[in-house]
């Protein structure tokens, strides 16, 4: 069995889906599997994600904008490969689906959160156009990959005889530790999407701390559908310019260091799939305070390895106190968390266990 991952910006994009993507194909690769990777061969770019051991193949593409298809993408498909589909209401996957349907090559369709309830109102009536055909999409699917078993109850909604493939991205755990919050602030770390992020909360969440709680924040983070600008000037406006300290990307090695000197790490989403820079802050052994609407919440409140919140300015704000009352216990509990439950051994075993079964259901 080949698997090979679709996704027409494999080597130009530097979002969320594509980094999962290059983690899940590097992942297997490791764990001996054949991997490719196919991309629209007119979006070209030395792509600092791309793992350099795995064969990338270019195909052609036709149509402009949303709707740029792939035009010859079944020659490059053998009857042994499973194809995976990455990302939501996404033409070219379409296209590919019907390219590997006519080989009698399955594929899977890894949606990253896409049908998640909430984030399903953001562009909700071109979403709902399109719903008939990305039902039927997903139904004839070998199975869709989600990341928790609760986003089932969401996804289901788009395609209610779809089958599930369920599987969480996982983590190679840092050698550096979280060391006891020596910097004192707050941490943040992802793209500035307001909105969904819940960064507005986050902010006004300073204003409603106690004085002996209230540390500094400090984000950093990659444009998005807003600035860093953007949320400045929340800041400004909530009177908090002196608290909050917004910033761009940073670099590997920089990163280190700001997860390893926060006394804790904020994750405040309205809506969120499977945040790598969440987990990445766990595996730290950051103390972390995480919004309820994450899928991972559920798993993380049942091994208490954070303080789960409702996004609101009092919620965030309550659950930053509690954990700064006692965030020795939430360290150690979150490094075992992503050790136990997220471990790629464990992880890639049982995904290509269920890639399996479910090819011999067929």
């Amino acid at each position: 069995m080949r698997l090979v991952h679709y996704y027409p910006r494999a080597l130009v994009g530097d979002g969320g889906p594509t980094r999962a993507m290059w983690t899940w194909a590097s992942a297997t690769y490791s764990a001996g599997c054949d991997v490719a990777v196919l991309y629209d061969a007119d979006l070209e770019a030395q792509s600092p994600l791309r793992n350099h051991a795995i064969p990338v193949i270019p195909v052609k593409h036709r149509g402009a904008g949303r709707f740029r298809v792939p035009s010859q993408l079944g020659a490059a498909l053998t009857p042994h490969d499973v194809l995976v589909l990455h990302s939501t209401y996404i033409p070219s996957n379409i296209g590919a689906a019907w390219s590997a349907r006519r080989r009698g090559v399955p594929y899977i369709v890894m949606p990253h959160g896409g049908y998640n309830a909430r984030a399903r109102e953001r562009r909700r009536s071109r979403k709902k156009l399109w719903l008939p055909v990305e039902r039927l999409y997903l139904e004839r699917a070998l199975a869709v990959h989600i990341f928790f078993e609760n986003e089932s109850r969401d996804a289901s909604q788009v395609a209610p005889h779809a089958r599930w493939l369920i599987a969480p991205t996982g983590f190679d755990m840092p050698t550096a530790r979280w060391d006891g919050g020596t910097g004192g602030y707050l941490a943040w770390l992802g793209r500035y999407d307001i909105r969904t992020k819940g960064l507005d909360l986050l902010v006004q969440a300073m204003s409603h701390l106690p004085m002996p709680d209230r540390r500094p924040l400090r984000l950093h983070g990659r444009r998005s559908e807003d600035s860093p600008e953007d949320v400045e000037r929340i800041a400004r406006a909530s009177g908090l310019a002196d608290v909050v300290a917004v910033g761009g990307e940073i670099g590997e090695s920089e990163k280190v260091d700001f997860f390893r000197r926060a006394a804790a790490y904020v994750h405040p989403s309205r809506w969120e799939s499977h945040s790598l820079g969440l987990v990445e802050a766990l595996a730290y052994g950051i103390p972390s305070v995480v919004s309820v609407f994450c899928v991972i919440a559920p798993e993380l409140r049942g091994a208490d390895a954070a303080v789960i919140v409702e996004p609101t300015p009092d919620g965030i704000a309550q659950g930053i106190s509690t954990i700064l009352r006692n965030p020795q216990q939430y360290s150690e509990r979150a490094v075992r968390f992503v050790e136990t439950s997220l471990a790629w051994n464990v992880i890639i075993n049982q995904y290509l266990g269920q890639i399996e079964r479910l090819r011999h259901e067929r």
